[in-house]
């Protein structure tokens, strides 16, 4: 990881020096004596990363944690030029703005020495911290080879996943059979509500039970509503109930309830209301005190309804309490036997049986595990990196493990080496800063994908991290069994995914110990403020924080906030951010745009998602540096001109819910509005329902054209021009558009739109809305790339290059009333998997669909449509 910061930030470093600065003749030989040195300690850094070699070395480690240092330094003085620069450009557009003269030429030249003389100080600075430290430590005196280099492929549709039935199948199918039994036994008591509990010690499996058994398809059939919350040890009492109602309420109807303004109590009865006579599954994951169940259980109406309410846990008395001391409600997860654990090593690890020539070592290691599922997944995903032929590699593996220091407190002494040593691992300049990002993350936090890879490109600062290689480190950490998922799409998608509570507590400490981020919750012991912490995490409102030097705010490059806190909210204001590549302030209760946010020169991601923001300041165009522009769910609507500046945005994501559509036709006014389908299933790819509800976008220009960096622009709502500027000048700009949802499309628009498609050779999803009648035909191009399309408004016939989209995997036809069967089009592609029609067809068209693409295509919604098999 220090390689990576100490090379790139020099790099930029010199290039800002050079284009901003007429440096003298001693500071430019500092330059090239520096470059020498990083160069030395680069190739040495490489050689840790290919061999291993930082495993449980001291001496090693203390030589990098010097280095980091210097890094961070480094760091520092780059961050600080760039933000000289750009308030001096900023002060003097102010200057005009204000009619005030610009400085005078003397003026300029006094502050431009000056900067020189503060430049050359800083890198005879760096350069004697760099001298200081050795190109390697002594004991690496000698060239390692790299003979045994471990060759870390990027994956991304090479996660090799093992279903979780097959997981639980493993020793646990017994606690499974006997759950399902008593989720409907036929006794007196069966009309009456019951709670069940899954008890059992961190990592046993507890989570992945509740879900299969959540997931059961007689689960959607027997209970009219269904529920399956992830509690915490710090649990936030609105959030959890909020969460319920979401998930309670159909389609868009929970954004009509003002849940954010509402008291605990108020909550409460509305989940009683939303459940009252009607039998409810409720599954409440991860409960730690009897407080949490008292507070859900008020929620809950006291009927004769046969509901069920299963709740997993570690804390034996809790679920004793929870379940009235019934214990034949209570199902106890033990460990696995040596036979069970030894299968689900062999399954994870080889997908079959362990190779003869592997199996003595690896029983030796499966055995230490002690039938503790999680460290036989992790163990798994660690040893799946190793060559299956070298068995030196997976010897050293096991030495490594016996060797790994414990922490004082370990509860589960193996375990915490397995982790502790998957994560020493990894590969040390890319996927352990990635990895340790997640660390900021609240416990069973759902994370999404997309927003995990955003961040990573933003905070590592890398020009060489595209998202497609961020998106294979998340591949890469599923194969480590690291990360977790926990929900699919319909084309399975890893729509969110979570982090193991043992695994989360593994990263906090390793990201502590480098000061790499900080995270502080009511769960948190006090101690002192972490002066090098670079990134700060505060999970909740109230949490009491260690006294914060201002110099210590002035190193923070993260800043995320899943509560707004008054001291950090204030400090923000006061400019002691300044050097802030990255703010995350979603879902916090935010009524405005914080102005202050505008002086954050170098700031790159910005995420105000759920948040009740309504407009942008015009000084958003300050923010030259910003990639990323996420405020969905809020109430903008449009953005000032001078949003059109930021010519590195690559996301502009803006949307906001609209009320939940009902009625048998689609209505002329949604053509303004993006359609979102909702899937009412479990946290898997279970579907019993399908509506559709409504997401207003924003106003756009012309101008839009200038950010020829976007690769995701959502929602857009087409401006109503006679001339085609929009497109022309616009859209037809942005070729490196990857993601692109357009409504209220015109008549008049259709050639210009054609020509604009054709142009996007990198689109891999678009949806487009209308409330005329479609005429597509003119695509010349069309995306090759292309994996979902949503149409929205009349047409037709499916346009005749859509046959020829062979990446296709998604289709959703929203009120095309076609004239014809699109079978025969659809037929012809291959990646198809799920198809959704929404009054798609004209009245009296009848899909006729050959049995065997019916049994290829894995999901076939439809409305009232009539179907034939043959």
């Amino acid at each position: 990881m220090a390689k990576k910061v100490v090379e790139f930030r020099l790099n930029e470093l010199f290039q800002v020096l050079n284009e901003e600065f007429q440096l003298k003749r001693g500071a430019q030989q500092d330059i090239a004596s520096i470059k020498r040195k990083v160069e030395f300690i680069r190739a040495f850094l490489s050689q840790i990363d290919d061999n291993k070699l930082e495993l449980q070395d001291p001496s090693l480690e203390s030589w990098i944690d010097n280095l980091r240092y210097v890094a961070h330094e480094i760091e520092d003085v780059v961050d600080e030029f760039l933000l000289h620069i750009f308030q001096h450009r900023w002060d003097d557009d102010h200057e005009d703005d204000h009619h005030r003269p610009h400085p005078s030429p003397s003026c300029s030249f006094v502050r431009d020495c000056k900067t020189n003389c503060q430049i050359a100080c800083k890198l005879r600075a760096i350069k004697a911290k760099l001298k200081a430290i050795p190109d390697k430590p002594r004991k690496y005196d000698v060239v390692v080879s790299s003979s045994k280099t471990t060759s870390h492929q990027l994956q991304s549709s090479l996660y090799n996943s093992v279903h979780e039935d097959q997981l639980v199948g493993v020793g646990l199918s017994e606690i499974r059979e006997a759950l399902n039994g008593s989720l409907f036994e036929d006794d007196k008591d069966s009309a009456t509500n019951k709670v069940m509990a899954i008890v059992g010690e961190g990592g046993a499996g507890k989570t992945t039970l509740a879900r299969l058994i959540h997931q059961e398809a007689y689960i959607r059939k027997c209970f009219k509503k269904i529920v399956f919350c992830t509690l915490s040890q710090s649990l936030n009492e609105h959030e959890l109930l909020i969460e319920m109602i979401h998930q309670l309420c159909p389609g868009g109807d929970s954004q009509k309830i003002p849940v954010h303004t509402m008291k605990t109590h108020e909550l409460q009865e509305k989940v009683k209301d939303l459940i009252h006579f009607t039998r409810y599954f409720i599954v409440l994951d991860d409960v730690w005190e009897t407080e949490h169940w008292d507070l859900v259980k008020l929620a809950l109406p006291n009927h004769d309804s046969a509901s069920r309410i299963l709740i997993t846990t570690r804390n034996k008395d809790l679920a004793r309490y929870a379940t009235t001391y019934e214990e034949d409600n209570m199902f106890h997860l033990q460990r696995l036997s040596e036979s069970e654990s030894w299968e689900l090593f062999c399954k994870r690890t080889f997908s079959s049986s362990c190779p003869s020539h592997l199996e003595p070592i690896c029983r030796l290691m499966v055995e230490k595990c002690e039938g503790l599922p999680l460290a036989i997944l992790v163990l798994s995903g660690l040893l799946n990196t190793k060559s299956k032929n070298n068995v030196e590699e997976w010897v050293l593996a096991q030495r490594v493990l016996n060797n790994v220091e414990l922490r004082e407190d370990s509860n589960s002494p193996y375990l915490n080496k397995v982790l502790s040593m998957a994560f020493d691992d990894l590969p040390l300049h890319h996927l352990k800063p990635c990895f340790l990002l997640m660390s900021v993350f609240p416990q069973n936090h759902m994370i999404e994908p997309m927003k995990l890879v955003r961040l990573w490109v933003s905070d590592v600062n890398d020009s060489k991290l595209t998202e497609e290689v961020a998106e294979s480190y998340l591949y890469e950490l599923l194969n480590r069994n690291l990360i977790q998922v926990a929900k699919y799409s319909l084309d399975e998608r890893i729509m969110c995914f979570r982090i193991h509570d043992l695994v989360r507590e593994t990263l906090i400490l390793k990201s502590r110990t480098i000061s790499f981020a900080e995270s502080i919750s009511s769960k948190e012991k006090s101690r002192s403020w972490p002066e090098r912490a670079r990134r700060l995490s505060i999970h909740e409102r109230n949490v009491v924080l260690p006294e914060i030097k201002e110099t210590s705010l002035s190193r923070l490059r993260s800043l995320f906030m899943f509560q707004t806190h008054s001291l950090i909210l204030s400090n923000l204001k006061d400019g002691k951010f300044k050097l802030m590549n990255v703010l995350d302030l979603s879902g916090t209760p935010l009524k405005g745009f914080p102005e202050a946010i505008t002086k954050l020169f170098l700031l790159r991601y910005l995420n105000l998602r759920n948040t009740g923001i309504s407009d942008l300041p015009a000084s958003i165009g300050n923010l030259h540096h910003l990639e990323t522009l996420d405020l969905k769910l809020t109430r903008v609507t449009a953005i000032p001109s001078e949003t059109y500046k930021l010519y590195k945005l690559h996301h502009v994501l803006i949307s906001q819910h609209k009320d939940h559509q009902t009625g048998s036709r689609i209505p002329q006014d949604a053509a303004s509005c993006g359609i979102k389908w909702k899937h009412y299933h479990n946290n898997q790819i279970h579907v019993t329902k399908l509506d559709v509800f409504r997401v207003q976008g924003f106003k756009a220009t012309s101008a839009i054209g200038c950010l020829v960096s976007l690769q995701k622009l959502s929602i857009v709502e087409v401006p109503n021009e006679e001339q085609n500027d929009f497109f022309e000048k616009g859209l037809g700009m942005l070729t490196q558009l990857r993601r692109l949802c357009l409504v209220n499309l015109q008549n008049h628009q259709w050639s210009a739109l054609c020509s604009s498609i054709s142009k996007m050779r990198n689109l891999r999803s678009l949806s487009l809305n209308t409330s005329g009648k479609f005429e597509l035909e003119d695509v010349r191009t069309p995306p090759e790339l292309l994996e979902r399309l949503c149409l929205v408004g009349e047409m037709d016939k499916l346009p005749s290059w859509l046959c020829r989209l062979k990446e296709l995997k998604v289709l959703r036809l929203v009120g095309t009333r076609l004239k014809e069967d699109p079978i025969r089009c659809l037929e012809k592609l291959q990646s198809l998997e799920v198809i959704g029609l929404y009054e798609a067809l004209d009245n009296g068209v009848t899909i006729h669909m050959s049995s065997d693409f019916y049994d290829r295509v894995k999901w076939f919604l439809m409305g009232e449509h009539q179907l034939r098999v043959y």
